[in-house]
């Protein structure tokens, strides 16, 4: 006869010509596969319960069931093992009381905390109002100490139950082109911090600063980084144009040289996000938060693309990214403002995936929305109206999605006159509010408005398909979480033999760069020539060659080194031998050795009129001798020869 039941038979929920999200689509089109029925996003048939007899206590009543009195924002101890299953009844409920902000009727709304809730209606109904005006600016000035004005209401209940709130909006990330994914995440903090370990940047002394567009020192200066340079217009927004040094690579020549596994900094930036991934595969900590970007559906997005470039959503999941990949206490609230707007079918199942993710968790996520598939996975729906501007305002309905199914019939029948008469009805009444708490969610007194989410719901389960939804194991999620935050970035740079270990005398003769990465001047056959003539002076132990910056000769047993030679200078090799004090007088010892001073080399493009040998105490007691050598010519010398034999007999003698 057409007439809906008043409740929705198990097997009516059921269509059997449908199947529930096959592993890959039979088209090649995903848009055809979701048309057609061969892909879609099922209901859940192991929705989260929502009991609403906490509703119907009072205030105080409420206050003395809520979870124990911390401070605002603390982070409880054990927070983690003390969460209670998302299949356990509602404990704790967060109430706005007396919402009067632009045309909200004085309105008491309840929200279920350690749930997905959905906030409903159509546009002007009032959702703007309460989410984004009174309960986003409410809760964030009490647990984020922000300085925001929320809009009318009377208070809100149960705060205590949360330890913090987080509003995942759609604007942007940054406003130039150095705010991008990578950087708004933090991961390319870790990035840059992996090439700082790789041996080659241990070469050349690279921090992880080095890496840094937004530092000097490894980024391109004609850009500052930033890949393009912003050209202002007059009467017109500014424009960026691609940076003509570096082509919009953002660094310079020398930072690009270093590679892991065949890919400079720069090469990173521009891989796509799920390239990223399978490429730091063997890094846990970085792995992990380029996971959750490809988890909200961004694997597509360049890790370094420039935050004007993407759209709203995109922002928005890049946010709920980074919020995925903090570590929290499970008692958050998230705030979602129509999150699928522009998304594809298939990133809204990606989408539906991590907000379920952030519930098992124990969080709360509250969005609002118009998206029946999302609606459809919501524990619980709060539906206002029933119309918009001064007809709205009214908390039409609330409950799970099978409550408002069972109402659709009514909403059905009921066209705009009857609403306009329920709300004359109310309006004339003595009780002002909508919910109060002394009044059931399911009163019949919220059915004398209609519902038009419920009349476009209720079709919707009748026919798609329900299946069991994976829940996330939060025990198994914070091992994890801990066992890759140990981890690092794994044992990258910790087990690699640097150049200097592996073969010390080719590093410093034919390797060694400047102290700046620059390229060295000095000629090498200089210290071969030292080293062979200290060796010959005594009874010397092998030369140590694997240090980095230095190259030192000792005698054996003795406690302190003989040839102390510094190798990273770019004109000039230092020698340092250490001599008792007073072996030597510096103005002497240099008009024997007769090294001319820089500015009287016309070859060395260096200057300075200073004497390249001196004699300087140290505070062991000892005189170190400088000796600054450009080429093995200007010591290969009887006086040269000479003073290394009376710098060494004298060691001998007085050192040991």
């Amino acid at each position: 006869d057409g007439a809906a039941p008043d409740t929705i038979p198990a097997s009516k929920m059921q269509n059997p010509r449908r199947s529930v999200a096959p592993a890959e689509p039979a088209d090649e089109s995903l848009t055809r596969a979701y048309f057609t029925g061969q892909r879609c996003i099922p209901i859940p048939a192991n929705r989260r319960p929502v009991e609403p007899d906490p509703l119907l206590l009072s205030a105080r009543e409420r206050e003395t069931r809520a979870a124990p009195q911390r401070p605002p924002g603390a982070v409880r101890r054990g927070a983690q093992a003390a969460r209670p299953s998302p299949d356990a009844p509602v404990r704790e409920w967060l109430v706005v009381r007396g919402a009067r902000h632009n045309n909200l009727k004085n309105i008491d709304v309840p929200i279920p905390l350690g749930r997905l809730v959905c906030i409903t209606g159509v546009s002007g109904s009032g959702k703007s109002s309460l989410v984004n005006d009174i309960l986003w600016p409410a809760l964030a000035s009490r647990l984020r100490l922000a300085n925001l004005t929320p809009g009318e209401h009377a208070g809100i209940d149960g705060l205590n139950a949360l330890d913090a709130v987080v509003n995942v909006d759609q604007s942007p990330i940054g406003a130039t082109p150095a705010s991008n994914p990578a950087t708004y995440t933090g991961v390319f903090d870790w990035i840059r911090e992996l090439f700082a370990r790789l041996p080659d940047s241990k070469v050349h002394g690279y921090s992880a600063n080095r890496f840094s567009f937004n530092r000097p020192g490894g980024r391109c200066e004609a850009c500052e980084g930033n890949g393009q340079k912003k050209i202002e217009m007059h009467f017109m927004p500014d424009v960026w144009v691609t940076c003509d040094t570096c082509a919009g690579r953002r660094y310079n020549p020398e930072t690009l040289e270093i590679h892991f596994k065949g890919r400079n900094v720069a090469d990173v930036l521009e891989m796509r996000i799920g390239e990223a991934r399978d490429l730091f595969d063997s890094v846990p900590r970085i792995r992990r938060m380029l996971q959750t970007l490809v988890d909200v559906g961004l694997d597509y997005l360049q890790l370094g693309q420039p935050a004007p470039t993407l759209s709203g959503g995109e922002a928005q999941r890049v946010k709920l990214a980074a919020e995925l990949g903090r570590p929290g206490t499970g008692r958050t609230l998230y705030i979602l403002d129509e999150p699928t707007t522009g998304l594809h079918f298939e990133d809204v199942r990606k989408l539906l995936e991590v907000l379920h993710r952030l519930v098992d968790l124990g969080n709360t996520v509250l969005v609002v929305e118009h998206n029946l598939d999302v609606i459809k996975n919501a524990d619980w729906i709060i539906d206002l109206g029933p119309e918009a501007g001064d007809a709205g305002g009214y908390v039409v309905a609330m409950g799970t999605p099978e409550d408002f199914a069972n109402r659709g019939r009514q909403a059905a029948n009921n066209g705009p006159q009857s609403a306009t008469s329920a709300m004359n009805e109310r309006r004339a009444g003595d009780d002002d509010v909508a919910v109060g708490p002394k009044l059931d969610i399911r009163n019949s007194q919220l059915e004398t408005f209609p519902s038009h989410t419920a009349a476009a719901l209720r079709p919707l389960l009748e026919r798609e398909p329900r299946a069991v939804r994976p829940r996330y194991d939060p025990a198994a999620h914070f091992e994890k979480t801990l066992a890759e935050e140990k981890a690092g970035l794994g044992k990258i740079g910790r087990e690699v033999r640097m150049p200097w270990q592996v073969d010390g005398r080719r590093w410093h003769l034919e390797q060694r760069p400047t102290r700046d990465g620059g390229k060295r001047k000095w000629e090498p056959a200089a210290l071969e020539f030292v080293v062979e003539l200290v060796e010959r002076s005594g009874p010397f132990a092998p030369t140590n060659w694997s240090n980095q910056a230095s190259v030192e000769i000792t005698a054996d047993g003795a406690p302190t080194w003989f040839l102390h030679a510094l190798t990273g200078g770019e004109w000039l090799l230092e020698l340092y031998f250490r001599v008792p004090a007073g072996s030597f007088d510096a103005r002497r010892l240099d008009a024997q050795l007769g090294l001319k001073p820089l500015d009287q080399r016309e070859d060395i493009h260096a200057y300075g009129d200073w004497a390249r040998v001196d004699v300087r105490p140290r505070q062991d007691g000892a005189d170190a001798v400088v000796v600054y050598v450009h080429d093995r010519k200007e010591i290969d010398t009887p006086a040269f020869r000479n003073f290394v034999k009376r710098a060494a007999k004298a060691y001998f003698s007085g050192m040991l």
